[in-house]
């Protein structure tokens, strides 16, 4: 991989033409250090949306709706995760009262900021418990969360 240095987002590392760089983010109280990944291609730059993005995601102003969502998207898959893990069900989907509590079961790994013309467009991804293999996924498209669910919803674009 090589480095580059941009103006707004500092050093990335290159391959394939996605950029990299670890960042901090604040969620349920925790600091995490997460992967940043701005897609692209070799021979594209980054794109103004991508800019833009960025620039959201350092502000961290829709974060906090990540936590709300996430928690109520927990609450309704809950049920489900603790009849499929019996006697573990509350090691691995314990029931819990507040967002808060969600710190313990859930943790940020990667961010993607994907090529996206029309919208600032922010995908995160997110180990948990319940859901070893799935995780869990969040699409914000102009600082907005427009969908939660497992993986999948974040990196299928």
């Amino acid at each position: 991989m090589k480095a580059i240095q941009d103006d707004v987002m500092g050093v990335l590392e290159c391959c394939d033409g996605n950029k990299f760089k670890k960042i901090k983010i604040t969620l349920w109280g925790k600091e995490s250090i997460v992967y940043l990944n701005i897609r692209g291609d070799e021979h594209t730059p980054i794109r103004p949306n991508q800019y833009m993005a960025y620039k959201e995601l350092c502000d961290s102003s829709f974060l906090p709706d990540v936590e709300n969502e996430i928690f109520s998207y927990y609450l309704s898959e809950v049920d489900e995760f603790r009849s499929m893990y019996g006697p573990n069900a509350d090691q691995v989907a314990p029931l819990i009262n507040n967002k808060s509590e969600l710190g313990m079961l859930v943790s940020p790994f990667s961010i993607i900021i994907p090529e996206n013309d029309r919208h600032r467009e922010i995908d995160m991804l997110f180990r948990c418990t319940w859901d070893i293999d799935g995780g869990v996924g969040v699409r914000i498209i102009d600082g907005a969360v427009q969908e939660v669910g497992t993986q999948h919803v974040a990196i299928s674009g």
